[in-house]
């Protein structure tokens, strides 16, 4: 008998224990059918390669949000001829990536090591643009403003 169409697997704590009961709960509600079941690797080093496989997943994603923001402030940056209200809708778009890495290092259960170099991009990309907005806003932003 196939009794899954999807397995997720997640640390057993109280937090995610209860956020996926509270994903059956909703999933039962709608009509389908949710089991959540709590189980243990037969061998450690099953364990290891799972912490593993989680910590290059998350470092992917931080590595893809710190490249987001690297080229958002690099298209910014040729775009400001437009003056200072063209970097607004940029400077958005990096407010979204900050707190998208948030919500990433809520999901990060075994801290994968890209976190802080994903939070320094973000962060030196935000800094960037608003020290070149604030430069445009003074004329001081290209030669042509001269």
């Amino acid at each position: 008998m196939l009794l899954h169409d999807a397995v997720w697997v997640l640390p057993a704590q109280d937090g995610t224990r209860e956020a996926l009961e509270w994903l059956a709960d909703e999933i039962v509600e709608q009509g389908g059918t949710a089991l959540v079941w709590e189980a243990e690797s037969l061998a450690a080093t099953q364990d290891k390669e799972l912490v593993a496989r989680f910590r290059a997943e998350a470092d992917e994603r931080y590595l893809a949000l710190a490249a987001a923001a690297e080229e958002v402030f690099r298209q910014a940056s040729r775009r400001s001829l437009g003056g200072s209200a063209s970097l607004t809708q940029p400077l958005r778009r990096l407010r979204v990536l900050e707190r998208t890495l948030r919500l990433e290092r809520r999901r990060d259960w075994f801290r994968a090591p890209s976190y802080s170099a994903a939070d320094a991009a973000i962060a030196d990309a935000i800094r960037r643009l608003e020290g070149l907005r604030e430069r445009t806003v003074k004329g001081e932003g290209h030669a042509l403003d001269h």
